[in-house]
């Protein structure tokens, strides 16, 4: 199938979401929280097609809030979709363990999981309505989807995990090296502080830096984060550090228990986490396709033109293939 129509280009992508895709925003998007096992408060956001082939659970990345994901949420809805939308803890509008809305920070990664699974379970399965459920989990996310997929096989009838956290890139330092600092840090109270390298929010526009090759889509998104104090969250803290080299150690080990199948979107130009821990993954698990867009950094559906459009084709004909 041809989707060339549906896509939105580069030129006059800011003017457009901006414009009339702020219509369908204001019409579409909804709102609404739940409690987790700890009664703690998570916010949702979710789109009732009412002519839904399926539902699209996103489970977003580290730093990520639901306005970063625009884009890909209308063209899951025009191709027939209902949407849902968690904050993971530490993010947008749910729970937090530390003050400061910029500063992410963890004890355990499995909190992630347990926090997705009551959102499944208390408000996306409840209104089912029979409809198969499809996954959609990046980076941070990727993780946080693929041990819920480990732990809870029965609810997702196919997944995508595009450019998954299952290991952190963190340049020459091996994995233990950093889980030590990690553990030394929290021995003298530094666990809610910033690991070396991270900061709060700083307002300064880094393009080049960033994880995206789409200038239009990287504008668009920070704009978003400087207006809303919600969406600043931006560095990692000593405990988040730890909590996640413990947890994805966890998910890596536990692969053969995915069932479902899964599309597994590699980025060449990766700088964030490492592809050898995601074909590990993928090697482990029963029914896992790696597909890998060489010249792409980390967010691939904000890469240049020609990856952006064949990364959301191949989901659109992965997910056609499991919704009604």
């Amino acid at each position: 199938m041809d989707y060339s129509e549906l896509f939105l280009g580069e030129d006059n992508f800011i003017e457009i979401m901006e414009g009339e895709l702020s219509t369908f925003r204001r019409e579409h998007y909804r709102e609404g929280y739940c409690k987790n096992s700890q009664g703690k408060s998570l916010h949702y956001t979710y789109l009732e097609h009412p002519y839904a082939r399926g539902i699209i659970v996103i489970c977003h990345g580290f730093c990520e809030f639901v306005r970063k994901y625009d884009e890909a949420i209308y063209y899951f809805y025009q191709l027939g979709y209902s949407i849902y939308f968690l904050d993971h803890m530490g993010h947008g509008f749910s729970y937090r363990l530390v003050e400061e809305y910029d500063k992410v920070h963890a004890k355990d990664f499995s909190v992630y999981i347990e926090d997705f699974h009551a959102f499944v379970e208390e408000v996306v399965a409840k209104r089912q309505g029979g409809l198969p459920l499809l996954l959609f989990a990046h980076s941070m996310g990727g993780a946080v989807g693929a041990g819920f997929l480990e732990r809870y096989p029965k609810y997702f009838r196919a997944a995508v995990l595009s450019s998954p956290m299952l290991a952190m890139s963190v340049g020459k330092a091996p994995e233990w090296a950093i889980l030590l600092l990690a553990d030394v840090a929290q021995m003298f109270g530094r666990d809610t502080k910033f690991v070396p390298s991270k900061h709060g929010f700083d307002n300064i526009y880094d393009f080049s830096g960033s994880s995206m090759l789409s200038e239009q889509r990287y504008s668009y998104v920070f704009r978003l984060r400087q207006e809303t104090p919600q969406y600043q969250t931006y560095g990692a803290t000593y405990g988040w550090t730890a909590a996640s080299v413990r947890g994805l150690r966890r998910i890596r080990r536990e692969a053969k228990k995915v069932e479902i199948p899964v599309l597994l979107m590699q980025a060449g130009k990766d700088h964030m986490v490492l592809p050898e821990a995601q074909e590990e993954f993928a090697r482990k698990t029963k029914n896992t396709q790696v597909v890998r867009f060489a010249e792409s950094k980390h967010e691939i559906f904000n890469a240049q033109e020609k990856d952006r459009n064949l990364f959301f084709t191949k989901i659109f004909e992965f997910f056609k293939e499991y919704s009604r």
